[in-house]
């Protein structure tokens, strides 16, 4: 029986980036573990990777179905997991050397049910190699009630560490997490946003002991998730609408860190549907459509958290700014601005 289970979704990864991956998690300096991946019904041709070399290594499962969605494959992976603690990986992502064997060490040590390691964005690390080994000043012990203070940073403001170069994400990843306690949270299924926030804090509320290592185990690529913003999706404004308002039933508004971390996010929606949809070409041709839903995005729950009182005092100046065009109405003008300006520099120094 393994003591670490890897659970990969994977639809239509490039072969390369996919292939990096797998070598990265099978060079773990702890070797103790099984990879499953889940594909989740990609193409034939991108199936054919499973025919390489480095698939031959017995700790790795590959197991085949219909496309239902990343959380559908995550929790499909779950019913084959024999290891002890779980560990979420993206199939375009590269895990660092000694993710496995500090987040496995910490775990034991401490009895944790969830053990946060960092991310990186993989730009960065390319300019910042050297890996320092783990100490016990890297490891903070949150336990009981402390551990609420956790949930804020799984929906708005990251945990950043090292002039904030390292951070916990939001994600499933870099996370090491007691199989039970995995297999008891499932992932919510059928919504396209928000469900790794919606995870995390049921994690959170399930766990009796957490801790959180400040050091990198995991590199996320840039490219893709800046991309990935910015792709035309008619549904992004009912895919958001429904995200947040679930995320809401998990949250304390009355908490006042909570209260902003959900403005927040919510702010980060609407910068989601402007490079999704609003500031599409495909959309600037419908004067009476785009008027119509600014209308309500600028009134409407959930987006309205925005304009709270209550969030206008927690926030920064520079936030105070962005509060006040959206009161007026004006926020997607200033981003449409702002796109127009970064795109003339982008041309201007091509």
């Amino acid at each position: 029986m393994p003591e670490i289970s890897v659970v990969m979704p994977c639809f239509n990864t490039n072969e390369n980036l996919l292939n990096e991956c797998v070598k990265s998690i099978l060079s773990q300096s702890f070797a103790d573990f099984e990879l499953i991946i889940v594909d989740d019904g990609s193409d034939e041709g991108y199936r054919n990777v499973y025919k390489n070399e480095i698939f031959s290594d017995s700790r790795i499962k590959v197991i085949l179905k219909e496309n239902g969605g990343v959380s559908v494959a995550r929790n499909h992976g779950l019913k084959y997991v024999k290891g002890r603690y779980v560990v979420f990986v993206d199939s375009d992502d590269v895990l660092l050397p000694d993710f496995f064997s500090d987040a496995y060490k910490v775990a034991e040590k401490e009895n944790a049910d969830i053990v946060f390691g960092c991310n990186m964005h993989m730009n960065d690390y390319s300019k910042n190699k050297s890996q320092k080994k783990l100490s016990e000043n890297d490891i903070l012990k949150i336990c009981g009630e402390q551990i609420k203070s956790l949930r804020p940073n799984m929906v708005g403001e990251r945990l950043r560490y090292e002039n904030g170069l390292i951070y916990v994400g939001r994600g499933p990843w870099t996370r090491l997490i007691k199989s039970e306690l995995a297999k008891s949270v499932l992932f919510p299924e059928g919504l396209p946003i928000c469900e790794d926030i919606i995870w995390n804090l049921k994690l959170l509320e399930k766990s009796s002991k957490v801790c959180i290592v400040k050091k990198a185990w995991y590199l996320y690529r840039l490219d893709n998730m800046s991309s990935s913003t910015k792709r035309y999706n008619r549904n992004i404004i009912k895919e958001s609408r429904a995200g947040l308002n679930e995320t809401k039933k998990y949250l304390d508004l009355d908490n006042s860190r909570e209260l902003k971390a959900f403005a927040d996010k919510s702010f980060e929606e609407l910068n989601r549907i402007f490079y999704g949809f609003i500031g599409h070409r495909d959309f600037v041709g419908s004067p009476k459509k785009r008027r119509y839903i600014c209308r309500n995005l600028y009134t409407k729950k959930p987006w309205n958290i925005i304009s709270d009182n209550n969030y206008f005092r927690l926030c920064s100046l520079k936030d105070k700014i962005r509060v006040i065009m959206y009161r007026l109405h004006f926020y997607f003008m200033y981003l449409y601005l702002k796109n127009i300006l970064v795109n003339g520099r982008r041309k201007r120094n091509s």
